[in-house]
């Protein structure tokens, strides 16, 4: 071992003795004081350390049962929209009788079914097959030797 780290291992033993000396000074002076104080104790009190028990604790899940609760649907009722419009009637000639004409207008389409059919289906456009050249070489690159 080197120098170095011997010293370094005294002065850390020597740490730790001086920590473990006021600790005990501190237990003995608690000790010290505690019969002293009578039965109403106002200072700090040491408590012993807690210890824990590592034993596996299973708790059943919380399940939450609502009350149901059923309320009637919301209808909802608008004001009525109803124009009052006087109609002018000629009680000595009967009813008015009403003409509705359409106006002429020219339909940039025809519907489908006022339109004849083809009589013959459009060809489909005719397909070109192109077909690559292979090389002469079947294994390019590969080099074999043949020992006889």
């Amino acid at each position: 071992m080197r120098v170095e780290s011997n010293i370094a291992l005294l002065v850390a033993v020597s740490n730790l003795k001086m920590v473990e000396g006021v600790i005990s000074a501190m237990r003995a002076a608690d000790a010290a004081s505690a019969p002293h104080c009578g039965p109403l104790r106002l200072g700090p009190t040491v408590n012993p350390r807690t210890q824990l028990h590592l034993d596996p604790w299973f708790e059943p899940r919380r399940v939450i049962h609502p009350t149901p609760l059923y309320e009637p649907r919301v209808v909802f009722h608008p004001t009525p929209r109803i124009e009052t419009q006087e109609l002018a009637y000629d009680r000595t000639g009967g009813p008015a009788v009403v003409v509705v004409e359409k106006t002429p207008c020219e339909l940039p389409l025809q519907p489908p079914w006022k339109t004849a059919p083809w009589k013959n289906a459009p060809t489909p456009a005719p397909k070109i097959k192109l077909t690559r050249p292979h090389p002469d070489i079947c294994h390019k690159g590969l080099m074999m030797d043949f020992f006889i």
